[in-house]
């Protein structure tokens, strides 16, 4: 069955795509494969090594780096991928670095003039419950928290919110029912209704949802 949220989130970044374009955080390259399934350049990034291999064996026409956003050196041993990307992206991956703003330097870093950096994280500190702790979250974000932690030398384009059913899910299982993960079941569900999901999205005019996104444009 095809990963219709995964989609969705590759819908956000078309209008961005330029010739060279970097996932960070690229885990099993579900984003990754709709750039490849349309004949796009795209470079994955992933720390973790039993990903990077899946990442070797699904992606063998990509190139596959390890960018840690935690890397204080980052200047130093990332020199040659300078302004290198016209598109960065990196979604549900910020709220996992403890130093934010490190991490969005890092990511100004490897951007060019004019490139887009496009971030999408976990909404809302209310929602915040053991779920996060267990995927290692350190925080979630309102739209403004999360355009403010863009370095200066960045412009907003946009930013807004996505997936408003998924509040409900996200309440029900981590703070009404404390459950200590989504089973695939509930996963598939959510995979079908994505139609109805999208629709509300559209209806509330991305004015609330489960994650936020910023669209900003390197000046």
């Amino acid at each position: 069955m095809q990963d219709r949220l995964s989609l969705y989130f590759f819908e956000q970044l078309k209008p961005f795509i330029g010739s060279k374009n970097l996932e960070i955080g690229s885990g099993i390259g579900n984003i990754s494969s709709y750039f490849v399934s349309e004949g796009k350049n795209i470079t994955l990034s992933e720390i973790n090594p039993e990903y990077r291999k899946i990442l070797t064996q699904r992606f063998d026409k990509s190139e596959i780096v390890s960018i840690d956003l935690n890397n204080k050196n980052f200047a130093q041993d990332y020199a040659k991928l300078k302004n290198y990307f016209d598109l960065v992206y990196a979604f549900n991956v910020i709220e996992h670095i403890e130093d934010d703003f490190l991490a969005l330097r890092i990511i100004n870093f490897l951007t060019n003039k004019d490139g887009h950096i496009v971030i999408l994280v976990p909404a809302y500190s209310f929602l915040f419950n053991h779920f996060d702790k267990i995927l290692g979250h350190f925080r979630r974000y309102t739209k403004n928290q999360l355009i403010k932690s863009f370095p200066n030398e960045t412009i907003n384009i946009k930013a807004y919110y996505l997936n408003f059913l998924g509040i409900f899910a996200w309440y029900l299982f981590g703070k009404i029912l404390k459950r200590k993960t989504i089973n695939e079941s509930n996963m598939k569900l959510y995979n079908i209704i994505m139609p109805i999901v999208k629709f509300f999205d559209f209806i509330f005019l991305n004015k609330i949802g489960l994650s936020t996104i910023a669209i900003n444009k390197k000046i």
